[in-house]
């Protein structure tokens, strides 16, 4: 995401991390219902993420492996 307000910049790379690999998800989004999640990975899917699927199995692909074992504990 880019912004071009300075202050909102420096909140947004305070929670969530800048660039690929150091992104992170707010501790607070640990705590969303089922449907907002569902939402969310959609959200990464659209920018950094890529569903993978192998099997019967779905794999979620990024460079942020801190946002990759979020979205697995969620």
């Amino acid at each position: 995401m880019w912004a071009c307000n300075t202050v909102l910049a420096q909140i947004f790379e305070s929670l969530f991390g800048a660039g690929a690999r150091t992104k992170r998800i707010h501790p607070d989004v640990m705590n969303l219902r089922d449907d907002l999640v569902e939402h969310l990975v959609r959200g990464l899917c659209d920018g950094d993420a890529k569903i993978m699927t192998k099997g019967n199995q779905n794999y979620l692909k990024m460079a942020s492996m801190s946002v990759v074992w979020s979205i697995k504990v969620l």
